[in-house]
């Protein structure tokens, strides 16, 4: 039977092929302070293995720095978007999702991707629940508002898998399309004002 959830067996184990670093990512220097709020494990900015012992730079390059078909540096991140498998929800309501989930997101990166956090209670998602890369660590973290969800949109909900050396856990938040594509917070808050 085909894995229909795109999740592979034997992700976390050594890359056949991976990229190196030319910096310390987990430098504390290098670490955006809005992201070090929010680090329940600095002692383990790498992640760390199924035995919980804390990831070397190495250990973890060869497991989650993964090399493009044209050498491109690229994170190995788990299959089926990131999500724990049977987790995600689309909600076409945007009454409804904010009646469950409130209307507060975050992102952590620059805004030319589409992946958001939901903010609990205005409380942000700690850093090892959203299984980001550790490249991640100095970027920074924007805290947004939805406004609205424009008419055959829908805004899809899911589960944090395991990644990246991190436990995952938070929610994961993607505004889609009449197509069902995700659409990038760039386009969200210039073309469209859904974030605010």
């Amino acid at each position: 039977m085909p894995n229909k959830d795109n999740i592979d067996p034997h992700y976390g184990e050594p890359l056949d092929e991976h990229w190196d670093y030319d910096h310390n990512p987990a430098d504390p220097s290098r670490i955006h302070p809005d992201v070090a709020e929010i680090m329940k494990d600095p002692d383990a900015p790498f992640g760390r293995d199924p035995d919980g012992h804390a990831y070397t730079p190495q250990e973890y390059a060869e497991r989650f720095n993964k090399l493009g078909p044209d050498g491109q540096h690229w994170g190995n991140f788990p299959g089926n978007d990131g999500a724990v498998p049977h987790t995600k929800v689309a909600f076409s309501d945007f009454d409804q999702f904010k009646k469950y989930f409130g209307d507060q997101v975050d992102r952590i990166g620059e805004d030319d991707g589409a992946y958001l956090g939901l903010m609990k209670d205005g409380v942000p998602a700690p850093w090892e629940e959203r299984a980001m890369h550790v490249d991640s660590l100095g970027d920074p973290r924007n805290a947004y508002r939805i406004d609205h969800l424009p008419d055959g949109w829908r805004i899809e909900v899911s589960e944090v898998a395991p990644g990246l050396g991190q436990p995952g856990g938070a929610t994961q938040v993607r505004i889609l399309d009449a197509d069902g594509e995700p659409v990038k917070v760039n386009e969200l808050k210039t073309e469209w004002g859904v974030l605010q």
